[in-house]
């Protein structure tokens, strides 16, 4: 068995902001979503945590109008970071800004793929980032139920770019859900055709992030698990 690279797994599991210039990107997106926080609070009922596949969910020209038709019934935060890994995650949950005053009905995970991107680590410590954002999820706000969602793939599906990577990350997250506060769906079946190619028109040019199109296929898996876990 392939043995955890200690300064990886540090990495993976140490929260840490991207960035401390206050004038950067991050840290306004970061401000910007904790003033949202402070004025809604326990108003929230649905926080998604993830990297550029999540923030791009609400951004103008990738998932925004998906996402206006599929959350329109709930009060949601998104909480993805373009780039981010594990350990910036960690910083969102950890530092203080959104957690204890937010205590949304759910928490949906979908990050890994940057730690390859940036050759920071492999899956087994991406992984256990994944682990430590749970257990502080868990400590934070027990009642929330938290949906851990697989890596998609990526490039031509397969074995090719971190496809491999990605889905051990799937296999060791999986194993995390309990099926009472923690559960898992790896919605990557859906990006792939029965030959394991991608979808091409699913994704954008880069055959890493979701097109429009993409985001409708991601939204409407993800539809029963709103309904499932979020109580009007």
């Amino acid at each position: 068995m392939e043995t955890l690279d200690p300064e990886a797994l540090l990495r993976a599991t140490t929260p840490v902001p991207r960035e401390t210039d206050p004038a950067n990107w991050w840290c306004v997106r970061y401000r910007e979503k904790a003033e949202i926080a402070k004025r809604l609070g326990k108003a929230v009922e649905i926080v998604l945590f993830g990297d550029s596949i999540t923030q791009n969910f609400e951004r103008e020209g990738f998932g925004k109008d998906v996402s206006d038709a599929a959350m329109k019934n709930y009060c949601w935060l998104d909480l993805g970071f373009i780039g981010d890994r594990t350990q910036q995650m960690l910083y969102v949950i950890e530092h203080g800004d959104f957690f204890p005053a937010l205590q949304p009905q759910l928490a949906v995970i979908l990050i890994g793929t940057n730690h390859f991107e940036f050759n920071e680590s492999g899956p087994r410590e991406a992984a256990a980032g994944i682990r430590r954002a749970v257990d502080s999820l868990r400590r934070l706000t027990p009642e929330t139920k938290i949906l851990l969602l697989g890596v998609l793939p990526h490039a031509d599906g397969g074995d090719s770019g971190h496809n491999a990577g990605n889905r051990e990350i799937n296999a060791i997250i999986s194993a995390f859900a309990d099926n009472q506060k923690v559960f898992f769906a790896d919605f990557s079946p859906l990006f792939i055709d029965g030959e394991g190619r991608l979808k091409k028109e699913l994704y954008l040019d880069d055959h890493l992030h979701p097109s429009e199109a993409g985001y409708r296929v991601y939204a409407e898996a993800l539809r029963p698990y709103l309904e499932r876990f979020v109580q009007k």
